[in-house]
């Protein structure tokens, strides 16, 4: 009877299986797994019935203790042995990570995240969305193995290569910031659960968080935008309307500034030839420059030079900068080493502004310090002149 239950529960599970996903093709060799034993085991009872009978087919040809331990033998190699092996080699356990490292070091990823990467055969860095403040050599000496960087190029175009292998190994591909602040990370998502590999996701601070730091409260900010390095043949503007918008909503918004990491030379591209530009990294100072000449071209009042902004360098290190002032006073500042991004402020709460007072840049201080004695004054005459009416 155990060898029919058996036999009847692979058929039924085998052929589902099959023509499920691929991720669930290892529940198939399963199936197949439990057939072959079920099919011994029925075949073994036939065989020690036969042998338990004489030419008759009634008295007994060898002693019945035999036949029967025989035959025990087949069940329990079918029953126990034969399923657990075969669950143990079907069986898939590996994983993808993508795992989030944070805005600074090595030292920003969760204990969460550094002990998947330890766990992990191969490990991936993506190095052009955004860049660590520190060499790969200490991410290697943190995790014990080497670290493979991948560019633009491997990401978007070698994802197979990330992937190979890791149906059966433990693959992880880290992301400055949190994994999810650029659609490539999903793209690569989606591809891995195409193939059946179980995509894991640990999480970490990212700029589109860590910007709070500046005083503007998270929930007060609109749609974020890009900013990238303009050319002499190609000088985007699709963010000024999305900046014109938040900003007739009263909300603040976060530019994100380009980065060029090995991108080709399209002069030698055109030769035939393959040669990589240096690494170049948006200023707080060259995009408000792009921004200004952009609202001077289309003089629809989205901003201007007078529009309080909020410039960031290095959030997350120790010499992290944050400077508030008008968009004509940060083109004026030196904002330091990248990375930088930078906000366009909306309407302003109160308790917004005195946070700003810490970041205010030279006559913006000193002009916030004037405006906020003035209220001051204005506040204590009030008592006085009601004291005088009465």
């Amino acid at each position: 009877m155990t060898a029919f239950a058996f036999m009847f529960a692979s058929l039924t599970v085998w052929p589902a299986q099959l023509a499920a996903p691929p991720n669930s093709f290892s529940e198939a060799k399963i199936g197949l797994l439990y057939l072959v034993p079920g099919i011994f085991a029925l075949v073994g009872g036939l065989a020690g019935f036969q042998t338990s009978k004489g030419m008759d087919g009634v008295s007994p040809r060898v002693p019945e203790n035999r036949v029967v331990f025989n035959s025990a033998m087949l069940w329990e190699l079918a029953l126990i042995g034969f399923p657990v092996f075969g669950y143990r080699l079907a069986k898939n356990d590996s994983d993808g990570y993508v795992v989030g490292l944070g805005l600074y070091d090595e030292q920003d990823v969760t204990l969460r995240g550094l002990n998947a990467i330890k766990q992990c055969e191969r490990v991936y860095l993506e190095a052009y969305t955004s860049i660590l403040l520190c060499d790969k050599a200490k991410l290697e000496a943190l995790y014990g193995k080497p670290v493979v960087v991948a560019d633009r190029e491997m990401v978007e175009n070698e994802a197979d290569k990330i992937l190979e292998g890791a149906e059966t190994i433990d693959v992880a591909f880290l992301v400055v910031g949190d994994p999810f602040g650029a659609t490539t990370h999903t793209d690569l998502q989606l591809r891995a659960r195409e193939r059946g590999i179980p995509v894991r996701v640990i999480h970490n601070a990212s700029v589109m968080n860590a910007v709070g730091a500046c005083g503007l409260q998270l929930y007060r900010f609109g749609e974020a935008v890009s900013i990238v390095f303009f050319t002499d043949s190609w000088r985007p503007d699709s963010f000024y309307d999305r900046i014109a918008s938040n900003r007739r909503l009263g909300l603040h918004t976060l530019c994100l500034l380009d980065i060029k990491v090995k991108e080709p030379n399209l002069d030698a591209l055109a030769r035939g030839k393959t040669v990589y530009e240096p690494p170049r990294y948006m200023s707080i100072n060259t995009a408000l420059e792009q921004l200004l000449e952009v609202e001077a071209a289309r003089k629809e009042g989205a901003y201007s030079e007078e529009t309080l902004a909020i410039g960031m360098s290095r959030l997350g290190s120790p010499d992290q900068q944050i400077v508030a002032g008008s968009m004509g006073q940060l083109l004026q500042q030196d904002f330091g080493p990248p990375l930088h991004c930078l906000v366009i402020a909306g309407d302003v709460h109160v308790i917004e502004e005195e946070i700003l007072q810490f970041y205010r840049t030279g006559a913006a201080a000193a002009a916030a310090t004037a405006a906020a004695a003035a209220a001051e004054q204005q506040r204590g005459k009030q008592p006085a002149e009601q004291a005088g009416e009465q």
